[in-house]
């Protein structure tokens, strides 16, 4: 769970500096930061979620949350394009930035509260 928070800090930390860009160069360096970001979240999230599929019903969980994935983005998108529409330039930047670090601490908070949890089960054992 700390390489998924790592990783989404890392996604979400670029749409901040997104106004500060001023050459092509920069935004480079920031596409690699988010791509990092990016292989952190994408093979820790992706384990994650294998652990707890039933077991011979993989593949329909796995198209319920491809699904739901490609659903939330359209919506989000629409909500954020028409949110963005209605203020400043970069906005939306700003937002995803701020919700990916939101997130990540979140999951940030239940790794540790897991963690905990399997500390107390072995010691009542």
């Amino acid at each position: 769970i700390l390489f998924l928070a790592i990783g989404n800090c890392l996604m979400g930390f670029p749409y901040l500096l997104y106004p500060l860009i001023d050459n092509i160069g920069f935004y480079y360096v920031l596409q690699i930061i988010f791509g990092i970001g990016v292989a952190f979240n994408i093979i820790s999230w992706r384990k994650l979620f294998a652990k707890h599929l039933d077991r011979n019903k993989e593949g329909i969980e796995y198209g319920i949350y491809e699904l739901i994935m490609g659903i939330a983005i359209v919506i989000f998108g629409l909500i954020g394009g028409k949110l963005a529409s209605l203020s400043q330039e970069y906005f939306e930047y700003v937002i995803v930035g701020i919700g990916v670090i939101m997130i990540s601490s979140s999951l940030l908070s239940i790794g540790l509260n897991v963690e905990n949890q399997k500390a107390i089960e072995t010691q009542s054992k």
